[in-house]
């Protein structure tokens, strides 16, 4: 199985031959010989003419099968597929709700997404105990996955509708919520805006650290007293000792410049 997933992700990243294709599909009957659905899925994406588009659309096809955790964004929420009934085509769906219900394949198709292994709502109903145990180590971590089903920028609010009351206790949230913010000025990934009461995060495209942050942001100011300033913001975001004697020392830094260049005609500065 593992095997089978890495040819498919080498795939999924055109990296191929025509070794690789045949040694997949070989795995793929290995590891599904015994499913009801295969013949369905293989005959659905042409898996017989041993193409990588057609191993590919196996791939996206099989993500509908038991074990695996599809969304309707319409109403019913997210469901683990639960099983394929061969004789008439239907998965068996049971939903976070604890309703049970079937669908015809293509209605799956059409109406649901899959939502891949990591995602925040699918490790909700078949990793808890990781979700929870990452809320206890690396919180800034969980605000990143929630991140994501926001397009990147979540709220405070959006964040606590995401995990107040089932990844983290109701009761818990105001100790929790407090270690989090912290940890989030620390992570590389994200960016914190908005107000230290109501802030804001934003997934990054490329790590940078605090102290990379402040010494970009100022670049952007005019003089030292906005420098100063800026510099203030950055040390109330952070109770990391480190980091804190890192914004100090560019604190440092920052004056100097300004003392060096103000010396021949010094003035309010």
């Amino acid at each position: 199985h593992a095997a089978m997933e890495l040819g498919l992700r080498a795939m999924q990243r055109s990296a191929h031959n025509d070794a690789l294709v045949k040694s997949v599909i070989d795995l793929i009957d290995e590891n599904y010989v015994d499913e009801a659905w295969l013949p369905m899925l293989k005959e659905r994406s042409n898996l017989a003419e041993a193409t990588v588009s057609a191993i590919l659309e196996f791939d996206g096809l099989r993500r509908y099968t038991k074990g695996h955790v599809i969304y309707h964004p319409a109403g019913w929420g997210e469901g683990t597929v639960e099983g394929f009934d061969g004789s008439t085509q239907e998965t068996t769906v049971l939903f976070a709700t604890g309703r049970r219900s079937e669908f015809p394949f293509d209605t799956l198709l059409d109406s649901f997404k899959t939502l891949d292994h990591d995602d925040l709502r699918a490790m909700k109903l078949q990793r808890m105990e990781q979700l929870q145990h990452e809320a206890a180590t690396e919180p800034n971590a969980l605000i990143r996955r929630a991140a994501i089903l926001y397009r990147g920028t979540i709220s405070s609010t959006q964040l606590k509708k995401e995990l107040a009351g089932s990844v983290i206790e109701t009761k818990k949230w105001p100790t929790w919520w407090k270690s989090a913010k912290t940890a989030a000025t620390k992570d590389p990934w994200l960016k914190v805006e908005g107000t230290p009461t109501r802030p804001i995060f934003v997934l990054r495209k490329k790590p940078v650290s605090l102290v990379d942050e402040a010494s970009t942001t100022l670049k952007h100011q005019n003089n030292l007293g906005e420098r100063v300033a800026v510099l203030r913001d950055y040390l109330k975001r952070t109770a990391d000792p480190e980091v804190k004697t890192q914004i100090l020392e560019l604190a440092a830094t920052t004056v100097e410049k300004a003392l060096d260049e103000n010396q021949a005609n010094p003035d309010a500065q």
